[in-house]
């Protein structure tokens, strides 16, 4: 994926949460031009090279929820 493929809608820390879990405490929303884009997302040398710096069970490090919406167009 290359940096311009995505466009940055928002991101920040969580203000507040209404439903769901409290641990969550910053969130991005992104558009992908594609609904492919996102799910390759993981496999990007840019990815797997930062998540190497996580060691080698990220789930130790950071929590994390991902998820992928396909919108109407």
């Amino acid at each position: 994926m290359d940096r311009g493929e995505a466009k940055v809608i928002v991101i920040g820390p969580v203000a507040k949460t209404q439903i769901g879990s409290v641990d969550m405490q910053f969130a991005a929303v992104v558009e992908f031009e594609t609904f492919e884009k996102p799910m390759s997302f993981k496999a990007h040398p840019d990815y797997v090279d930062a998540l190497k710096k996580l060691g080698l069970d990220e789930t130790r490090v950071v929590k994390r929820t991902s998820c992928v919406v396909s919108g109407l167009p």
